[in-house]
């Protein structure tokens, strides 16, 4: 008797070792975490049955095998002082759900500093004429993970389990485990639209939002087309926006609606507009003027808007004339001709006349440090077309300091008009002939016919620009 006991005694041991010694989902969470601790991605994915999307933890454009900038590094370098301790865990069948507290640094400070800092200096380095990189970008995220105190974050985390094939593995990933592995880096940038929206910036919006009392204002209509202004709006960059309904009353033709230019209070500004549409069909669509085109010239509301406008068939092989090619006029604020003034041309010191005849008067009146992209620095320059047809400008031959330069510079100017615009260089160019200052700026300015480019120019001569 003793002796059988004893051998069942043995037996319902063994068998519980054997059921001891299974898989536990327990296990499977820990051994999930060591790899969170060592940032190891594929090691966490092989574990999790979801799929993680690993480019989309720093967004999509970021190669974590290829990021310079040391910012990868460093949320990786953070993932290791986490630590784990599992609260609970309950098994039902081949389903397990297991609780852990995940303890970890939250680098939310740090990022929003970094960003903070760098938009301020990316947006001094646009202004100023250079583009940022990832150099600057590196400079800031080590200054700021040295000077910036991270913060101690707690995350309790539920991870659901299935049993495949005797083995636990995780259904997915938990948003809360991820926002450990990362540091609470999202909630870093989600601060920084805090930021903006507390006001704590000064970009310039300055402008007190409004409306323009325009609504169903013809600019052109016949039994063909139909372009109405239906609204008008100040937002509070100064930015004015205008809705235009474009109507194509024709049965069989697509027709391409167009402003070709606008002129407001008698000035050229920037703000082109175009639509096409298929034969019945009518659309409303926008013309924005941007405030950088109308600050230079002093204009603070669209009071007087010359639109130069064109409807055409799309069906080039046709014989059709324009249906309308014109400029019309149309006074957005209420305000009669009579109330309107004109802004005088500002007057800057150096300024330098180069054409003043009876059609063209064009000077350079200043140097605007603004580049953009591959362009340098420009030349701020003022143009006024004195004749009765609209005239497109160009510049040719353009060198600096004795350098073949490569420039944009093209402008149209409707008959009677002026304007203030900036003129640009390849960067590339300045680099290449080690060109800090102007010193010198020689160029052959062209004004043409803008609606017949065969005729021969009205106006062609070589300057030199000596600031």
């Amino acid at each position: 008797m003793k002796k059988t006991t004893a051998i069942l005694l043995a037996l319902a041991l063994v068998l519980g070792l054997a059921a001891c010694g299974g898989p536990k989902p327990e296990d499977a969470v820990k051994e999930l975490c060591e790899a969170m601790k060592s940032f190891d991605l594929d090691a966490i994915q092989s574990m999790v049955a979801g799929t993680i999307d690993q480019e989309g933890l720093f967004g999509e454009d970021t190669d974590l095998s290829e990021d310079e900038t040391g910012l990868v590094d460093f949320i990786k370098t953070n993932a290791a002082d986490m630590s784990y301790n599992i609260v609970s865990s309950s098994v039902s069948g081949d389903t397990a759900t297991v609780t852990t507290k995940l303890d970890y640094k939250d680098v939310s400070p740090v990022i929003k500093e970094i960003y903070t800092e760098y938009f301020t200096q990316m947006m001094g380095m646009l202004f100023g004429g250079e583009e940022p990189d990832e150099a600057a970008f590196a400079s800031i995220i080590d200054d700021k993970i040295a000077g910036v105190d991270r913060l101690d974050g707690t995350e309790n985390v539920v991870f659901d389990l299935t049993k495949t094939d005797g083995a636990w593995k995780i259904n997915e990933f938990p948003e809360g485990a991820l926002k450990v592995l990362t540091g609470n880096m999202e909630a870093g940038m989600d601060d920084l639209g805090d930021l903006f929206n507390e006001g704590d910036w000064d970009l310039g919006n300055s402008y007190e939002p409004k409306d323009f009392p325009v609504s169903d204002l013809v600019i052109f209509e016949n039994e063909e087309a139909a372009m109405i202004m239906t609204g008008g709006h100040m937002d509070e960059w100064g930015d004015c926006s205008f809705d235009i309904l474009c109507r194509n009353k024709t049965a069989d033709k697509e027709l391409y609606f167009e402003v070709e230019s606008v002129v407001i209070n008698g000035w050229v500004t920037g703000g082109l507009f175009g639509d096409t549409l298929e034969a019945g069909k009518e659309e409303t669509s926008q013309l924005t003027i941007w405030r950088s085109s109308m600050e230079l010239p002093g204009i603070e509301d669209p009071d007087r808007m010359d639109l130069g406008i064109r409807i055409i068939n799309t069906d080039w092989l046709s014989d059709d004339e324009p249906i309308v090619q014109d400029v019309i006029t149309v006074y957005p604020t209420g305000l009669s001709e009579a109330q309107i003034q004109e802004p005088a041309r500002p007057s800057m010191p150096g300024e330098k006349v180069a054409v003043d005849n009876d059609d063209v008067l064009f000077m350079v009146i200043g140097e605007d440090d603004n580049g953009w992209g591959d362009m340098a620095g420009a030349l701020l320059v003022y143009a006024e077309n004195r004749t009765d047809k609209a005239l497109s400008l160009s510049w040719e031959d353009v060198k600096v300091n004795g350098v073949d330069t490569s420039t944009y510079f093209g402008e149209t100017l409707p008959a009677g008009t002026k304007g203030i615009f900036g003129l640009s260089f390849d960067s590339e160019s300045f680099k290449d002939g080690y060109i800090t200052d102007y010193e010198s700026v020689e160029f052959t300015l062209v004004a043409s016919d803008a609606y017949d480019w065969a005729a021969d120019p009205v106006f062609k001569d070589s300057f030199v620009y000596l600031p």
